[in-house]
C-alpha cells in the first residue's frame, strides 16, 4: 500500500511514517518546512509544501493507494488550512484513484457535541464536505482527545510531567480543578491505519479515560522514577482564590484580584459513553503517561 500523508512532520504524521515503512508500506510525505524531512524515515519520499497548493497535492497523491490528511492549524489560518485544504486534498484523492481517506478532526469538533454547543468550527466543516462528496472512496474521521505518548519533540503534552517530576510535593495551584482526556498516540495511530486499509469506516471518537486534574498529575506521579507526593486538598478549590489574594498582597504570585478566578480552566472530559472508546483496541490513559515519561526522559526533557 502506498500513503500520503499530510502534516507528515506533526507528532501523528511522523509517527505513522515510520510504523507504515516498518510495515513494508511506501509513504509519501507533505511538510510545511524542510526541517519536517529530519522526523520522517529515509525511504519516505517528502515534498514540500502547502496543502492549499493544488500542483503539490496532485504530485503528493499520485499512485497512492490512500490518504492519511493529518495537516494542523491555529489560528485564522485554520479556516483555509482545513477546509480549503480538505477541499483540494480529498478531490485530487478523488482523481488519482485513491480508495481510502482518512481525517482526524478533534474531539470537541465531533457533531454530537457541536450539536450541543452550536459552535461549528473549520475542522466540522471539513468533516462534512468529506462526508457529502466523498464519492466511491471508503473515508474515516476520526475525534481523538488529548493525544499524549512517545513523540512529543514539540513538548506540547510536557509542562504537567516537568511539573511533578520537578516536585516533590504537588499541590494547587501546580494543579488545576477540573477534568482532563487524553488517548495514548498508537491508539490514535492504529485507527488510522485501520481506515486506510478500508476495515474501519464512518465518524469515530478516539478517547481515553476521563480524569481529574489531581488524579492525572497522580498518574505521572505513580510512573515516575522518583517519590512524590499529590494530596488531595478537600475544599481547596473554593479556598484557592483567598489563599491567592492574600499571596497577592505579600508579592509570592502577581498582583491581581483572584476572586474570581476559573479554577477549572482549560478542563475537558468527554460523555461516559465514549471513555475509552476506540475503533481498534485501546493502548489505554495509564499506559500513555507510562509511556510518554520513558520517551521525554529518553529525550532529556526529565
Amino acid at each position: 500500500m502506498r500513503v500520503a500523508i499530510t502534516g507528515a512532520a506533526g507528532q501523528i504524521g511522523h509517527q505513522l511514517a515510520h510504523k507504515l515503512v516498518n510495515e513494508g508500506h511506501s509513504v509519501s510525505g507533505l511538510v510545511r518546512s524542510e526541517n519536517g524531512e529530519n522526523v520522517l524515515p529515509e525511504e519516505a519520499d517528502v515534498l514540500v509544501g502547502d496543502v492549499r497548493d493544488k500542483n503539490v497535492i496532485n504530485e503528493l497523491v499520485s499512485e497512492c493507494d490512500g490518504i492519511a490528511h493529518l495537516v494542523h492549524a491555529r489560528g485564522k489560518v485554520g479556516d483555509s488550512v482545513y477546509i480549503e485544504g480538505t477541499k483540494i486534498v480529498l478531490n485530487a484523492a478523488k482523481e488519482h484513484g485513491c480508495e481510502t481517506f482518512v481525517f482526524t478532526s478533534s474531539i470537541t469538533e465531533h457533531p454530537e457535541l457541536v450539536n450541543t454547543t452550536g459552535t461549528k468550527g473549520s475542522k466540522l466543516r471539513a468533516d462534512e464536505y468529506i462526508r457529502e462528496n466523498s464519492g466511491d472512496i471508503s473515508w474515516l474521521v476520526i475525534y481523538p482527545s488529548g493525544v499524549i505518548g512517545p513523540g512529543d519533540y514539540k513538548m506540547n503534552k510536557l509542562a504537567p510531567y516537568v511539573t511533578v517530576v520537578s516536585n516533590k510535593l504537588v499541590i494547587p495551584p501546580l494543579y488545576r480543578f477540573g477534568y482532563q482526556n487524553y488517548v495514548h498516540i498508537d491508539t490514535v495511530i492504529d485507527a488510522i491505519v485501520s481506515g486506510l486499509s478500508g476495515e474501519c469506516t464512518g465518524n469515530e471518537p478516539v478517547c481515553g479515560k476521563n480524569l481529574t486534574d489531581h488524579e492525572y498529575h497522580s498518574l505521572i506521579a505513580k510512573h515516575s522514577p522518583r517519590d512524590h507526593w499529590i494530596p488531595r486538598l478537600y475544599g481547596m478549590q473554593r479556598l484557592l482564590p483567598s489563599l491567592l489574594n492574600i499571596a497577592s498582597k505579600i508579592n509570592l504570585v502577581p498582583k491581581k484580584d483572584y476572586t474570581e478566578m476559573n479554577t477549572t480552566e482549560n478542563s475537558f472530559s468527554v460523555p461516559e459513553h465514549w471513555q475509552d472508546r476506540s475503533p481498534v483496541p485501546n493502548h489505554g490513559t495509564e499506559k500513555a503517561v507510562a509511556d510518554s515519561i520513558e520517551w521525554y526522559e529518553q529525550a532529556g526533557l526529565l
